[in-house]
C-alpha cells in the first residue's frame, strides 16, 4: 500500500501539466480550424457582390 502513495505524489504535477497541455492543443486545433474553414458558398457570393 505505501508503494501506491509514493508513486501518486509525483503523478500529479505531471496529471496537471498533461491537463494545461492537452486544453492547450484543443484550442489551437479549434483556432485552425475555424481559420482555414472554407467558407460557403452564400458568404462568399456576399462579399464579392459587396453586400
Amino acid at each position: 500500500m505505501r508503494w501506491r502513495q509514493a508513486c501518486r505524489r509525483p503523478e500529479l504535477p505531471f496529471a496537471i501539466v498533461q491537463g494545461i497541455v492537452l486544453v492547450f492543443f484543443v484550442v489551437i486545433i479549434i483556432g485552425v480550424i475555424r481559420r482555414y474553414r472554407p467558407m460557403p458558398k452564400s458568404a462568399a457570393t456576399e462579399l464579392s457582390a459587396g453586400i
